[in-house]
């Protein structure tokens, strides 16, 4: 094997081992800072960005302890989402 082989297998090797410990990183950092959609949407309802919040809320799981105050708004929203969608088939 030359040399430029075995740079290129190094380097091979090397960008795997990067790819691998950079992906491992992500899903720590996911485990560790779960995404909060409860907060999420409640932060784009108080801004009256309802599809946003409306996208967030309805992601809040069952075993979240906020589901049901995210189903409640959820209920409020839903007026709104659907007379925006009827004015956005005008």
């Amino acid at each position: 094997m030359s040399t430029v082989e075995k740079e290129t297998g190094l380097f091979t090797k090397r960008t795997l081992l990067g790819f691998v410990c950079f992906t491992v990183f992500i899903v720590i950092l996911a485990l560790l800072f779960p995404f909060d959609h409860y907060r999420n949407g409640i932060n784009n309802y108080q801004k009256k960005d309802y599809p946003a919040a409306y996208a967030s809320l309805a992601k809040v799981t069952l075993e979240d302890p906020n589901y049901i105050r995210a189903a409640a708004i959820l209920v409020k929203i839903k007026p709104k989402m659907d007379s925006l969608r009827r004015m956005e088939k005008l």
